[in-house]
């Protein structure tokens, strides 16, 4: 395998050098991130450069925290430059290539099945069984009638091979960073996060092995499971319409309003922001997901809750 990555517009390193200083400084309004997002949304390359900024930036500290708006005096325009160096030394450097090569970002653009942001795509594999990707999501596959082998790089997915009829499925196995799983003839559902990985079993059973220690367990139908680095979670019961996102819906039964509103993020760009006054007020309900700024607007109906939109990209929900 080529361990070098592709050539990158030197003029897009500039740009996101220079978008990483804005977005540091202390002035950095609902505007300016609703300019970024545009900006990121131009392309896959411009989210990948931004992705790639943010990476260095969190390793290596390049961009000081009191960098301002303004890049263009001596001193801002040094901080500038370090970024410049150290992106454009990842599109030179063989090493520093294969890094960003590496990265979960870089292996989601090449992935073989991805899907935007509130997009989901449904695709059939040997016959016998599906695969549902949700929101965000991205994965590698290789299928034939012998077995099913997925990479779940990120997001989220249903596998499906619990109603396969006469024939007898294959057996499918799922990895992620934190975990394996397999199954045969099960309907699961497995979600992988940075520093997790769910698992749900809706039918059949399915064997997890974690990838720290190897431990391995089952999870029996209606249960579910997190898996992190540190180890594996208790099993507990599965909640009902925990799949309805295969339907295009989201189901809350008394959920508290900051994780309603932490999932419904996963299908809209930009940012849903909870006062800590109101994240505990419950929400019930089902929910088309087709159209999240519309169950903002239902909230704000139903709940003694304001939604402040003063961009796309930014929404704060406080109390009425």
């Amino acid at each position: 395998m080529n361990q070098s990555s592709p050539p990158v517009d030197p003029a897009l390193i500039d740009e996101a050098a220079q978008w990483l200083a804005r977005s540091r400084s202390p002035h950095f309004t609902e505007s300016d991130a609703e300019a970024l997002q545009q900006w990121r949304s131009t392309s896959a390359t411009h989210d990948y450069i931004w992705n790639r900024a943010l990476e260095i930036d969190q390793s290596f500290g390049s961009v000081p925290a009191d960098v301002g708006m303004s890049v263009l005096d001596r001193r801002r325009t040094s901080s500038r430059r370090g970024m410049l160096k150290m992106l454009g030394a990842l599109t030179l450097a063989p090493s520093a290539g294969w890094w960003l090569y590496r990265s979960p970002t870089a292996q989601a653009l090449r992935a073989d099945l991805r899907t935007g942001i509130g997009e989901r795509h449904t695709v059939q594999l040997d016959g016998t069984t599906r695969v549902e990707l949700n929101t965000a999501s991205a994965i590698d596959v290789q299928a034939n009638s012998l077995a099913i082998s997925i990479r779940l790089i990120d997001g989220e997915i249903l596998l499906d091979s619990s109603g396969a009829g006469t024939r007898t499925p294959p057996p499918c196995e799922i990895n992620t960073a934190h975990a394996s799983v397999s199954s045969v003839g099960a309907r699961i559902m497995v979600r992988c996060d940075a520093g997790y990985t769910d698992l749900a079993v809706l039918e059949g059973m399915a064997t997890a092995a974690t990838a720290s220690t190897a431990e391995r367990f089952t999870v029996p139908a209606g249960q579910k499971v997190r898996i992190t680095p540190e180890g594996t979670g208790e099993l507990t019961p599965l909640p009902d319409g925990a799949d309805g996102w295969v339907m295009g819906v989201l189901f809350a039964d008394r959920t508290r309003l900051d994780p309603f509103l932490a999932e419904l993020a996963r299908y809209r760009r930009g940012i849903i922001r909870c006062d800590p006054a109101i994240a505990g007020l419950p929400v019930s309900g089902a929910f088309q997901l087709k159209d999240p700024d519309e169950i903002l607007r239902l909230l704000a109906r139903s709940l003694p809750i304001r939604i402040q939109q003063r961009t796309p990209y930014w929404i704060n929900v406080t109390a009425a």
